[in-house]
């Protein structure tokens, strides 16, 4: 197990066999997701694997704003940083994943 700052995107051969948690935007899930990787790294190609966690989080901050009905029914949504939920004082709660890289492959864990 490593904690999750130690895997940037593009480091999976190197961290071979190791499990880290992190949010969804950084394990690569989902078509959505990976439609906005491709498009964020072409529009910022010098600061995207720096950035890529704060992007994920504005990305969130946006689809909240449309969504927050569905928040208030207590219902959840499937973000770029994990699985959010509304919780008690509308504190904003957030469920990370684990992934596990093989042969330089991220794979649920």
């Amino acid at each position: 197990y490593t904690i999750s700052i130690s895997y940037d995107g593009s480091n999976s051969a190197i961290l071979n066999n190791i499990t880290f948690c992190d949010m969804p935007w950084m394990l690569g899930r989902g078509r959505l997701i990976q439609q906005q990787h491709r498009k964020y790294n072409h529009s910022w190609p010098s600061s995207y694997n720096i950035y890529s966690r704060l992007y994920a989080l504005g990305y969130d901050a946006h689809q909240l704003a449309g969504q927050f009905k569905k928040l208030k029914q207590h219902r959840a949504i499937h973000g770029a940083t994990g699985v959010l939920k509304l919780g008690e004082q509308n504190i904003i709660h957030r469920a990370i994943e684990c992934g596990h890289i093989k042969n330089g492959i991220i794979q649920s864990s």
